[in-house]
């Protein structure tokens, strides 16, 4: 689960936290425990992604799977139902309207993770888009941690490091404001 600070109380103050886990609507009830592989804060949203560690015995008991949390008491589930490659996240990075998603999937019976590579989902209608690896030439499914640094998503995978360049080099403005020069008129003699 995950704790929730009121940060206008005494940090001190025990009633200043608030746990929440996969019981009493949080996580949508689902899963026997959960666990936060990460999280992105929106204004409106959290999105939390979540291990997948699943066996024989205990088919239930973390699901995985990306959950949209409304700030109120409203869950999304986003899993391979809806056309994530694996249940497990690794990592979450955001860019723009998008949310990137480096997911794996869990084998109960090995009890083993398999990177299942990279997505890319839209923040306003949850579309799930798989990002072709072969296409940016990564070597590994595994995407272990990501970081947007304005321009460029930074992979990092259990075979090593990944720029992907995300920059429009036509929507840059210029960072100093142009000052237009005054054409002078010459008179003619």
């Amino acid at each position: 689960g995950v704790f929730k600070y009121e940060k206008r109380m005494n940090i001190d103050n025990p009633k200043a936290w608030l746990f929440i886990n996969n019981k009493e609507s949080g996580f949508k009830d689902e899963g026997d425990a959960v666990s936060i592989s990460d999280m992105i804060f929106d204004r409106d949203e959290i999105w939390f992604g979540t291990d997948e560690f699943i066996s024989m015995e205990h088919p239930k008991f973390n699901i995985g799977g990306i959950y949209i949390y409304d700030r109120k008491r409203n869950w999304l589930r986003l899993s391979v139902k809806d056309g994530l490659p694996g249940n497990g996240v690794y990592c979450l990075s955001r860019t723009g309207n998008s949310i990137w998603a480096g997911v794996y999937y869990f084998d109960k019976k090995e009890k083993k993770d398999y990177g299942k590579g990279l997505v890319i989902i839209n923040r306003l209608n949850t579309t799930i888009t798989p990002v072709d690896l072969n296409e940016l030439n990564i070597q590994s499914a595994k995407i272990n941690t990501m970081f947007f640094d304005g321009s460029n998503m930074w992979l990092g995978t259990e075979n090593g490091l990944c720029k992907v360049v995300i920059e429009n080099p036509l929507a840059r403005w210029p960072e100093q404001k142009q000052i237009a020069k005054p054409v002078s008129k010459k008179r003619r003699r």
